[in-house]
């Protein structure tokens, strides 16, 4: 499971985090984490799902911990498509990421930048799925208002999942 999926959870821990060194400590949480408790999964969502689920809530610990709500946004450009949008666009997407409240931010980073459906989402987030779509609608929203909508449109439009 760690092959599969470490990079995964690293890439989300270090969205969150913003610091390559914590998220590599968030990866080796969650995986001790996750061999723990491997008798409780469920097995009623995909072991990536759980994993995020982990990472989540450890990375909550942390910020209860440090009470601090500062999350950054790092280098996301490669995840989208280069061919339809300039480097200065995507710098204007992610620093506008950035200025988005943390729940808008964490349903625009499951999402988009790692592509799990609305179901898959909401697991994680432990949200219903109608509060993930009214959420991913408000944070399209408020980007649309910071970025402009067709600089949203052009570079990676909103899936149906």
């Amino acid at each position: 499971m760690f092959d599969l999926y470490a990079d995964d959870v690293y890439r989300f821990s270090f969205s969150l985090i913003g610091n390559r060194d914590d998220a590599m400590d968030v990866v080796q949480e969650v995986f001790f984490r996750a061999y723990k408790g491997w008798n409780q999964f469920r097995h009623d969502s995909a072991p990536k799902t759980w994993l995020f689920q982990i990472a989540r809530n450890y990375i909550n610990d942390l910020y209860r911990k440090k009470r601090s709500n500062r999350v950054y946004i790092d280098n996301y450009i490669s995840t989208f498509d280069e061919k339809t949008t300039s480097f200065e666009e995507w710098i204007e997407i992610r620093d506008a990421i950035s200025k988005l409240n943390e729940n808008h931010r964490q349903v625009i980073l499951l999402r988009f930048i790692h592509d799990l459906s609305v179901e898959d989402s909401a697991r994680i987030l432990g949200w219903s799925e109608a509060k993930v779509r009214t959420t991913q609608h408000r944070a399209l929203k408020q980007l649309r208002g910071l970025i402009g909508d067709h600089i949203l449109t052009e570079s990676r439009p909103p899936r149906g999942r």
